[in-house]
Order: C-alpha cells, then structure tokens, then sequence
C-alpha cells in the first residue's frame, strides 16, 4: 500500500486514523442506514 498516491484530503483522514485522532461524522442511524444499503447491494450481486 505504500506506492498508492492517496488525494491530499485522503491523506489528512489517513494520518489521522493512524496517529488514532480520526473521529467519525457518523452517528447511530446513518451507520445503520448505511450497512443496511451495504447488505442490500450484495443481495443483488
């Protein structure tokens, strides 16, 4: 993964995440709308 070239705006969400600084937007409803939708579309495929 080292030789991937990540946008400047990917970068800053990496290196937060690593430096465990990252804190999601998300809250309860939105993750679960969102693994719903993602359950969804691999029934389909």
């Amino acid at each position: 993964m080292d030789n991937i070239k990540l946008e400047q705006d990917e970068q800053e969400v990496l290196d937060a995440f690593e430096a465990e600084e990252f804190v999601s937007a998300l809250d309860d409803e939105r993750r679960d709308y969102i693994a719903k939708a993602a359950e969804e579309s691999l029934r389909e495929g």
